[in-house]
């Protein structure tokens, strides 16, 4: 069941102002891509590095777009006679990219669903995918698509939130200090994960330090009484915890972390190990024989103890994740065309092997 939108829905979320248009006007749904934007819907023109969707407002509005979103400024060329006579509504804000983020945290508070957000250096698509697969066992659950994760693509996700959402599973990027605080502010996490810290974006941060700062601006976007998730395997993450207020659940492969993984082992398909929570014990299969990925999973785990779901379903949603085409895909060694290739294999086996044997020297910054 799709939320509908109101004028006044649309003013109060962005603290924009009515240009023209009827104020008791109701829209199904709200986008910014003008290819695909539903008949009735509001059209939010985003000012891109390479597109200006002010352009496309002729176009929307000729296939049934009945609001506009757009920016105020001196330079706007809209047809607004013409339009007004159409009974087109036109709202007019100081920068659409953040209407967007507040149209999606509108849209959010009055959502039903639990939110999850995940961040980290790297393996957030891996660990979202787990997640959505380990709460899609006892929730309806809705999931970033692909890497819907910055400032416009995080909001598009969020706005896919329906009434018969019990979960949401979002993952979020950051390429700048205080892109994550704003991502959060928008989504307002119910559980807050973080993976890992590692020198990724350093340009927009200047060192890992930087990275780690940025990466704990989740934390106070995390409701009080709500749970922030952290790798007790990196030790930039682990020292979150006493940064903030939240209740923190650790995972990871020491026997201090609260989910972990034991008697971990190379399986036909993958590995198997037993998966250890607050909740319980149960034996988990992963798909990959990638041990940096029982990382991955024990994120996912705990996401699911924090929501009350029983370690065996847990175990159910972990075992149905497939990694994605071309990716720690199982290779035959039989199958493979020429000595170079098999030697290539020998070796990248002997790596897994070493990295994963060794207690904690799986679940370090992998993912």
């Amino acid at each position: 069941r799709m939320s509908t939108w109101t004028v006044d829905d649309l003013l109060s979320a962005t603290e924009g102002h009515l240009a023209y248009g009827d104020r008791d006007g109701a829209f199904s749904a709200v986008g910014i891509d003008s290819r695909d934007l539903p008949h009735g819907a509001v059209f939010v023109a985003i000012k891109g590095e390479v597109h200006d969707g002010h352009r496309f407002c002729g176009d929307v509005v000729a296939r049934g777009c009945r609001c506009l979103i757009v920016d105020q400024r001196p330079d706007m060329d809209l047809d607004h006679h013409d339009w007004h006579k159409a009974g087109i509504t036109c709202i007019a804000v100081t920068d659409t990219t953040r209407a967007l983020g507040d149209l999606a945290r509108y849209h959010r508070r009055r959502c039903p669903a639990k939110v999850v957000a995940i961040t980290g250096s790297n393996g957030k698509t891996s660990t979202r995918r787990m997640t959505a697969a380990v709460t899609a066992e006892a929730f309806e659950t809705h999931a970033t698509r692909g890497n819907f994760n910055n400032e416009i693509g995080l909001p598009l996700s969020l706005l896919g939130l329906t009434a018969d959402h019990q979960v949401a599973v979002l993952e979020l990027g950051m390429n700048h200090p205080g892109e994550i605080q704003r991502l959060g502010e928008i989504c307002l996490p119910d559980v807050g994960v973080i993976t890992n810290v590692g020198p990724v974006h350093l340009e927009g941060v200047g060192s890992i330090e930087g990275v780690a700062r940025a990466k704990a601006e989740l934390l106070d976007t995390i409701a009080l009484d709500c749970m922030a998730i952290l790798n007790a395997d990196d030790p930039r993450v682990a020292a979150m915890a006493a940064q903030t207020e939240r209740t923190v659940l650790t995972y990871g492969m020491g026997p201090t972390a609260r989910v972990r993984a034991e008697m971990i082992r190379p399986a036909a398909e993958g590995l198997n190990f037993l998966l250890n929570s607050p909740s319980g014990q149960s034996p988990v299969s992963l798909n990959t024989p990638a041990h940096f990925m029982v990382s991955n999973a024990l994120s996912a785990a705990a996401v699911g103890d924090v929501l009350g779901m029983r370690p065996e379903a847990v175990a159910t949603g972990l075992a149905k994740f497939r990694p994605g085409p071309g990716r720690l895909q199982p290779v035959s060694y039989t199958h493979l065309p020429s000595p170079r290739d098999r030697s290539a294999y020998r070796v990248c086996r002997l790596l897994l092997e070493k990295r994963g044997g060794g207690g904690g020297g799986g679940g370090g910054g992998g993912g």
